[in-house]
């Protein structure tokens, strides 16, 4: 069965058409405006001013601890890689960096090179059963169309990629762990 045919027949509803609540809706407030706190994270400057809400804080706050989300782009985060000095040896390279230069360097055009790309930055699971890629390369040549294929290569996945490394920018305090039997809440915006 093909992913097209599952939703030809929804048209869904113009998005003009549902309710937005921003600071001139006349819709009424269902929930309080957010309050940071010990068991709240807002990640967005408040009040909303603007359409696109702003990041808070204003500048990145790097944390790399057993509490939060270790994020790609933390300066701790580091992967062994091949010292190209010193055949054989190992060395510590940014995984960030790493991860930039694979889905920057050449155009990804295929899922073979998105396979490529991603074991890049994560070379210790080349060959390895749990990191499969099968089901992503069958959904491009079982699924998709020839035309479905060319617009994820060349219009959705370069945005993704965009989004990717604008990201710091976007997401700039780090986030709490969720764990059972703890509670916290999180706001976010949605570009985040």
């Amino acid at each position: 069965m093909r992913l097209k045919s599952v939703f030809s027949d929804w048209s869904g509803v113009s998005i003009s058409s549902i309710p937005c609540l921003s600071n001139n809706s006349n819709l009424p407030s269902q929930y309080p405006a957010p309050h940071p706190g010990p068991g709240h994270s807002v990640c967005v400057q408040l009040p909303l001013a603007s359409v696109l809400p702003r990041p808070h804080p204003h500048t990145l706050r790097d944390v790399w601890d057993g509490f939060h989300v270790r994020l790609p782009w933390s300066r701790e985060n580091l992967y062994p890689v091949e010292d190209k000095d010193n055949r054989g040896k190992k060395m510590l390279r940014s995984r960030w960096e790493l991860i930039i230069e694979a889905l920057t360097k050449e155009k990804l055009s295929s899922s073979l090179d998105l396979e490529e790309a991603v074991l890049t930055y994560n070379s210790r699971y080349r060959g390895k059963p749990d990191w499969d890629f099968t089901a992503l390369h069958s959904l491009f040549t079982e699924e998709f169309e020839p035309e479905e294929t060319e617009m994820f290569f060349n219009s959705t996945l370069p945005s993704m990629v965009d989004l990717l490394i604008s990201s710091p920018t976007i997401l700039t305090s780090p986030l709490p762990l969720l764990s059972a039997g703890s509670s916290h809440s999180i706001t976010l915006s949605q570009q985040q």
